[in-house]
């Protein structure tokens, strides 16, 4: 049975660049829409310093990076850069 999707926005937190040796926990918005998805941004920020392992993040630093996320989104949306689609954490 194929599932329908529905285009959204969807919170994580990864690992970018995903280079362990550069890489920094970082809030991350992707777009998925029918037919594939598009990561298209991710914050500044490093929400787990000296952390390159994404098993090792604790529950908190990934909050911190959800919640970064997050606020990017709604601040684009309500600057009219991105289409009011409804935002979900990616599923764990």
């Amino acid at each position: 049975m194929r599932q329908e999707t529905v285009p959204h926005y969807e919170i994580s937190a990864g690992i970018r660049p995903p280079s362990r040796r550069s890489g920094k926990l970082r809030g991350v918005v992707y777009e998925i829409v029918p037919g594939g998805g598009m990561e298209l941004w991710y914050c500044d920020h490093d929400h787990a310093p000296g952390i390159r392992d994404m098993r090792q993040v604790t529950r908190f630093q990934r909050e911190e990076a959800y919640q970064c996320a997050e606020r990017r989104v709604a601040s684009q949306i309500a600057e009219g850069r991105l289409y009011l689609l409804p935002a979900q954490r990616e599923e764990s």
